[in-house]
């Protein structure tokens, strides 16, 4: 071969190589030039008998017209036209593709779908075996599946679980039910099918006994007293599964289990063949002691002398592991205003489901004077949602010598009223559903001592908290608070005062007074943990002006306890002018 020849032969080899090339790289995007994915220009459906018009059906159907095809939006729209069909008693219906014709090109494609409905079968009879403690008929009675009606899967499906719910709530947590069969009768005229539904009751249960695991220093008698099951008393699941709750309004755990139940030897509880069995329930303790203290000091000037502001609060809701409560309060404002309070509860007093508190309470109030607070409240936890309380008051002012424009009198007055507490929170700290309710009303007289002279006192407060989990983990939370005063000469000393991190955001504490006062809170809630979460908030408030504040905060739960932080607020507030509320959650 010369030269010329293998140049020649080498120039056409490298020419096919890149026509080859060229060829390999649009093999996979050839179809994108030559063919396209057809659309449905028509869908026409042929029925044996009309049960449902073409019109519904098509709209109850992914595909349309102008829609691309794929077998998988065909397989789903079949499948679907099948459970319209099941929803309403047609249980044998077929549906089938009579034809798919496409068109010349292939981008157009006519359905031709044929369906048979089949016959429509009712319920008919409901056959129940292996019932000893609830007779047929009850057990009928309480369904809502009613015969020679359409069978509604689903709606049989909860009788049988309301079923259950019952033999569990009367002391057989181990019951089941099952159908066992399924009998058609098939009637040209009046096809039904009959369902044979068997239970097995299973054992009778007696609690005789509670035992607790993780509680190092609560007692197992307080958690036992809080679940109020006796000993000897049937298992019921409702009673149950409501002890997570009540546990967690003691605020001594950050966690509690759903008791298990066990069985105990085999030994029956009584003559009726009862078997003995036990509930553990497991629980992870809290910090009980709450410290909160935070020291200030204000140098003086000129002749007078320094002082220190602050707030020391001191709670411990466990003494001896015993569920008794105490605890004290030191706040100081400014150099001649400060307030001490102490309170002391006795839980189940007696072991009767009665708690006896008492608390103290004093404010300075600057030069002006000084108010003394003590009360007795005995609370009947009447329900597990419902308390209700007696109040016992005596108040005293003491006036100052230098009164001057404040018109303070010394003066005492003795109050005696009821409270009504309704609360339904699935979680005391961070809520996300349930309600909580609280008024209480109050009457006496006060003694106005330099002036020798009495009056009649009337004091109201209502409290309503509302929480909503909008979405996981989102919980839309409303609070509305209300105070009212009626006595024929209002003086300084008989106000509410309100403001600040527990009432209205953006403002001092205790910033404003009135004898007739109204404060709402509004958050949305993000949650972080089981009682941590992110907040944004609004507040309103009125007295004799109507404020408003907003802002953004944040609730953390730590060793010490539960940290609330705010940044607030106040009407017409500037950046420079929000205010930062800080808070150590330490309640009753």
């Amino acid at each position: 071969m010369c030269i010329e020849d293998r140049d020649k032969f080498k120039k056409i080899f490298q020419l096919l190589r890149v026509v080859l090339t060229i060829f390999i790289f649009f093999i996979p995007y050839s179809n994108l030039f030559s063919f396209t994915q057809p659309k449905v220009k028509s869908i026409s459906i042929n029925q044996t008998v009309t049960v449902f018009s073409n019109n519904f059906l098509t709209d109850n159907i992914i595909l349309k017209t102008n829609d691309i095809f794929t077998k998988e939006k065909l397989q789903s729209d079949l499948d679907r036209i099948r459970d319209l069909y099941f929803r309403d008693c047609y249980y044998f219906v077929n549906v089938d593709v009579d034809s798919i014709i496409f068109s010349d090109d292939s981008s157009w494609v006519d359905l031709y779908w044929q369906i048979d409905s089949g016959p429509q079968i009712t319920l008919g009879k409901i056959e129940i075996s292996g019932n000893t403690l609830f007779t047929t008929d009850y057990i009928k009675n309480k369904f809502y599946s009613i015969t020679k009606s359409c069978l509604d899967q689903n709606l049989l499906e909860s009788d049988i679980d309301n079923l259950i719910k019952e033999y569990e709530n009367n002391g057989y947590p181990f019951a089941s039910a099952n159908i066992k069969s399924l009998i058609i009768n098939e009637d040209i005229n009046s096809p039904t099918l009959s369902v044979v539904i068997e239970i097995d009751e299973g054992e009778k249960i007696k609690i005789e006994s509670i035992q607790t695991e993780g509680n190092n220093e609560t007692k197992t008698e307080v958690i036992a007293r809080e679940t109020r099951i006796q000993q000897g008393e049937i298992y019921n699941a409702e009673k149950v599964k409501r002890i997570p709750q009540r546990l967690n309004r003691l605020k001594l755990f950050t966690s509690v289990e759903e008791p298990q139940i066990f069985l105990m030897p085999d030994t029956l509880s009584d003559q009726r063949q009862s078997r003995a069995a036990g509930l553990l329930i497991k629980v992870v303790e809290g910090n009980a002691n709450t410290f909160d203290g935070i020291i200030g000091y204000s140098p003086g000037h000129a002749s007078e002398k320094g002082y220190f502001t602050g707030l020391v609060d001191v709670g411990m809701r466990n003494l001896f592991g015993t569920g008794r409560k105490l605890s004290v309060r030191w706040a100081r404002e400014e150099r001649n205003s400060q307030e001490i309070g102490i309170r002391y509860l006795e839980p189940w007093l007696f072991n009767y489901p009665v708690n006896l508190s008492g608390s103290f309470y004093q404010r300075q109030q600057d030069t002006t004077y000084v108010r003394r607070v003590g009360e007795l409240k005995p609370e009947l936890m009447f329900t597990e949602n419902l308390t209700i309380s007696g109040l016992f008051n005596q108040e005293n002012i003491i006036s100052s010598t230098v009164v001057g424009a404040t018109q303070v009198n010394s003066s005492g007055t003795i109050l005696a009223g009821i409270e009504i507490a309704y609360d339904t929170r699935d979680e005391i700290y961070s809520p996300t559903s349930g309600i909580f309710y609280k008024t209480d009303y109050r009457v006496g007289r006060k003694k106005i001592y330099t002036l020798q002279k009495s009056f009649s006192v009337q004091k109201m407060g209502i409290d309503f908290e509302s929480f909503l989990e909008i979405f996981h983990k989102q919980v839309f939370a409303l609070g509305l608070h209300g105070r009212d005063l009626r006595k024929k000469e209002i003086e300084l000393s008989d106000m509410f005062r309100f403001g600040g991190a527990s009432t209205l955001r953006g403002y001092r504490e205790n910033q404003f007074l009135g004898s007739r006062i109204f404060w709402s809170n509004l958050e949305y809630r993000f949650l972080l943990a089981r009682r941590s979460y992110f907040f944004g908030f609004f507040d309103t408030g009125y007295y004799n002006n109507f404020k408003y504040g907003y802002g953004i905060g944040i609730r953390m739960e730590t060793g010490l306890g539960i940290i609330s932080v705010s940044f607030a607020f106040g009407k017409g507030d500037s950046f420079s002018q929000a205010k930062f509320h800080f808070g150590l959650i330490n309640d009753f």
